[in-house]
């Protein structure tokens, strides 16, 4: 209640919790405290993420603060898991040179919407399958590398990230490489 003056001026609210009479008069269709877009998916124990707004793109997992699940702005788009080996194994699989070069070609400039990964052959999970438990262990231990400020073996990291992926989706070295090159050359 303390903030009904903040929550009513938000932009999402007025978009979509107000409509306009007959008369033209502006009435409201919910709550002032009314939210868009939240589900069950806003709470999942794990989420990978990236930036909406962003030159590049680069996922990350994220999980619970102080025991409570982390809710991201409307500005970090969210993928829901509910274990972590599966956040880690889709972190790695979006974060691969392969997934990066395809969405470096349907991005505009920074926005990088959701349904850009609705076309990438994401495999489902599977906690038995040795190949996603490795991706899994290389972007948890990308993360930590990320976390230790170790750069050069991040770099190791990434590049065993790459080979598992090109694995998952049948690629051969020369093409991984190709994949590779033309990310470099796209900056």
């Amino acid at each position: 209640k303390r903030f009904e003056p903040v929550l009513r001026a938000r932009a999402a609210f007025k978009r979509y919790f107000t409509r306009k009479d007959k008369k033209g008069h502006l009435i409201e269709t919910g709550p002032f405290y009314s939210m868009f877009n939240v589900g069950d998916y806003t709470f999942a124990p794990w989420k990978v993420v990236w930036q909406y707004i962003s030159s590049d793109f680069t996922a990350a997992v994220i999980g619970e603060s102080e025991g409570r699940p982390i809710v991201p702005n409307e500005k970090v788009m969210l993928i829901p898991c509910e274990i972590l080996e599966e956040a880690h194994y889709l972190c790695a699989i979006l974060n691969s040179s392969v997934t990066r070069l395809y969405i470096r070609g349907f991005f505009i400039q920074t926005q990088i919407a959701p349904h850009v990964i609705q076309n990438i052959n994401l495999p489902k999970f599977e906690t038995k399958n040795p190949l996603h438990l490795r991706l899994s262990n290389l972007s948890q231990a990308a993360h930590a590398a990320v976390a230790a400020g170790n750069e050069a073996y991040l770099r190791e990291v990434e590049a065993e990230i790459d080979k598992a992926a090109a694995e998952l989706w049948d690629l051969t070295p020369q093409e991984l490489q190709a994949v590779q090159e033309s990310l470099r050359e796209l900056g």
